[in-house]
């Protein structure tokens, strides 16, 4: 391994530290996700069987789950554009949470879904069960994945039928290990080859003021940039992630989004203001960003 690779290889799992594992572990060791009443747990139970029922949402496990404190906790943490939706991300996450058919994109996803043991049976492998019965353990930021989608479907059961897809097919790569070319490894990676090859001078300077690019754009990938854009150029960014079948559309805009403030990156001194400089970054048009088999004709970007 060379001494860049070592580096990358640093930063990305600084960037995985910070934005996955710590705060999976802060709600997970969260003394309230162990304990609560049964009165707490019947109200949301009772929603989750109403939109199961309604909405025939196949092998939807219905029986109380401390789950279901963690969903509220964390899943329905949206941005203020969305807020208005919150109730529904609320209804469609619940019924995610308990959604077996979810476990099936572990058959191409190299982790592992989380188990438990029934009470009193800990240690007993034939009693170990996946936990939560979809297999994903919610962290900050989850109900980003769905919350656009709440401006296309009015309908709960269609809303949460694309959401489903789009998870099993793009999203679970965004905070899973593996070497997929959509795999956020492999699209960090593409993010810092693409500033070393066409920005050499700002990746330099940044590196120089301690301002990792990756630390700064590794936020934006692991949400494909929910909550980032503006709502309309998200939905179109998504369109193309569909349209190519592939994540690393995700990448190149966030390299694009380092060339578009390269002159006033270059201009910084500190990591802080590397921080915010790129921050702002909802007057990129997305309408105006494609992918051409053949390099442009433009100096210093591909």
């Amino acid at each position: 391994m060379t001494v860049m690779e070592k580096a990358s290889h640093s930063r990305l799992c600084y960037c995985l530290l910070q934005y996955i594992l710590i705060p999976w572990l802060q709600v997970c060791c969260c003394n309230r996700f162990f304990f609560f009443t049964q009165e707490e747990l019947s109200p949301l139970k009772a929603i989750i069987d109403s939109r199961a029922k309604k909405h025939h949402i196949n092998r939807c496990l219905l029986y109380p789950l401390s789950i279901l404190h963690m969903v509220r906790a964390v899943y329905t943490r949206v941005c203020v554009d969305v807020t208005v939706f919150k109730p529904v991300c609320l209804q469609v996450l619940l019924c995610f949470s308990r959604d077996t058919a979810v476990l099936d994109h572990f058959k191409y996803n190299s982790a592992t879904p989380p188990k438990s043991f029934i009470q009193g049976k800990g240690g007993d492998e034939e009693c170990a069960v996946v936990y939560p019965p979809n297999g994903v353990i919610p962290f900050h930021g989850f109900s980003m994945y769905v919350a656009p989608l709440c401006f296309l479907y009015n309908e709960p059961s269609k809303l949460y039928s694309v959401f489903r897809e789009m998870y099993v097919r793009y999203f679970f790569r965004l905070h899973s290990i593996s070497s997929s070319p959509s795999g956020i490894v492999s699209l960090c990676l593409q993010f810092e080859r693409l500033l070393q090859t066409y920005l050499p001078q700002l990746f330099y300077h940044l590196r120089q003021i301690g301002a990792q690019p990756l630390r700064i754009a590794f936020k934006w990938m692991v949400r494909a940039f929910s909550g980032y854009l503006s709502t309309d150029q998200l939905l179109l960014l998504w369109d193309r992630i569909l349209g190519y079948d592939s994540l690393e559309v995700v990448a190149v805009l966030a390299a694009a989004v380092f060339a578009f403030r390269a002159e006033n990156l270059m201009e910084v001194t500190s990591l802080a203001s590397a921080e915010v400089c790129p921050s702002h970054i909802r007057l990129v048009y997305v309408c105006v960003f494609e992918i051409s088999p053949c390099p442009p004709h433009t100096p210093g970007w591909p």
